[in-house]
């Protein structure tokens, strides 16, 4: 966080938790210089010099802060920060006490032309270029997440030319797909294990937004939702022994089958399914929908 963030935060802290005790402070700082401490105008008045001071504190700060070198974290690099704290203290008290003479000087009328060179200065000197700063920040955080989201989209496309692979929702020549509501059953016809993973995807600009589908083969009935079973030369469920389930992915024999859930709720009602097989040996790619081969990148439009 920067110190002019910190600044910010100190006077709504100030204003929302200490609120009676600022105010009883303001009355006080009033009755010193001879103002009336029961006027509405006079504590906005020394309200506004504390809130300056903290603001021209944090923008000296913010001024030298950017004149010192970046990145330097040695010992020598921490006495900068310590400086820091320094040049705040120094110029928030400066700023106060010609403030504070120029408020007695110029009299009533004066202090609010006092105010508004103050918002003003603050508004040119620290909240634009913070504005400014952020707005730089989430551009250059928006070009590195394309970059990422570019780079990782070719390596998957070339993927792609060497994998068998069919559009989301088309089921995997290896596996035999059959639905009762929110239950997923999958057998695998192949003669070979596999590992799936099954997913629920929804076309969101160039990507997809995705919902898992688990499975579980622990402690629950044959056939029940999420659990994992294995068909019997008669066709009956029987408990199947020895799936692995790894990040919602059960490794299936050959022969066998589970039971997917899922919690995606109504808008995935409709959607597609997204099919990854893999060797569950060597992690060969078996099959993998279209829709595979586009990298996770929510935040991404």
């Amino acid at each position: 966080m920067s110190i002019s963030w910190l600044a910010i935060l100190i006077v709504v802290y100030l204003l929302v938790a200490k609120g009676p005790r600022m105010l009883a402070a303001l009355k006080d700082m009033a009755s010193q210089h001879g103002d009336d401490p029961g006027s509405g105008g006079t504590i906005a008045w020394y309200l506004s010099v504390w809130i300056l001071g903290l603001g021209i504190g944090a923008l000296a700060t913010r001024l030298y802060w950017k004149s010192i070198p970046a990145g330097d974290y040695s010992f020598g690099g921490l006495v900068f920060f310590f400086f820091a704290a320094g040049v705040f203290v120094i110029a928030s008290g400066a700023a106060v006490a010609l403030a504070g003479f120029l408020g007695r000087s110029l009299g009533v009328a004066g202090r609010g032309v006092i105010a508004a060179v103050m918002l003003l200065v603050l508004c040119v000197g620290l909240f634009l270029p913070m504005h400014k700063d952020a707005e730089g920040a989430r551009a250059r955080s928006s070009a590195a997440e394309l970059a990422w989201f570019e780079d990782n989209l070719a390596r998957l496309q070339a993927q792609m030319q060497t994998t068998p692979h069919a559009p989301a929702g088309s089921v995997p020549p290896q596996l035999e797909l059959r639905r009762e509501g929110e239950a997923i059953h999958v057998t695998n016809r192949s003669n070979e294990s596999l590992r799936v993973n099954l997913m629920f995807v929804l076309p969101h600009g160039r990507q997809w937004e995705r919902c898992w589908a688990g499975v579980s083969d622990e402690g629950c009935t044959p056939g029940a939702g999420g659990c994992a079973y294995q068909l019997a030369k008669d066709g009956t469920k029987v408990a199947a022994k020895g799936i692995v389930g790894i990040d919602n992915q059960p490794v299936l024999a050959a022969g066998r089958a589970a039971v997917f859930t899922h919690a995606c709720g109504p808008r995935f009602r409709d959607a597609a399914m997204e099919f990854r097989l893999f060797n569950p040996q060597d992690g060969t790619a078996r099959f993998q929908s279209d829709s595979a081969f586009v990298p996770d990148h929510p935040w991404l439009q």
